[in-house]
């Protein structure tokens, strides 16, 4: 299973937990993972359905998963996966 690392802001939601063992193939099938492991983060998480919130950046081994295939990044058992809230521009 990927190793998910979880912003202080998310792991709030997660019973206070912010690294998780989650399975799934693809980035997005682990994110839709831990919302049904942790359904206080679906909101968070979710901006819709298979749409991840605008807020939210997420990185497979380091790397921006923007620069890669979004959702559908696929993702090994022994990634690592973190989810951080992004920086606002000014």
């Amino acid at each position: 299973m990927a190793r998910v690392s979880l912003a202080t802001m998310l792991a709030e939601r997660a019973g206070g937990r912010n690294s998780i063992s989650v399975p799934g193939h693809t980035l997005g099938e682990v994110l839709a993972a831990l919302c049904r492991e942790y359904p206080a983060l679906t909101p968070v998480v979710w901006e819709a359905p298979g749409a991840l919130n605008d807020f939210l950046v997420c990185f497979v081994n380091q790397r921006d998963v923007r620069d890669r295939q979004g959702l559908a990044t696929p993702v090994g058992a022994n990634d690592e996966i973190m989810v951080v809230g992004a920086a606002e521009g000014g």
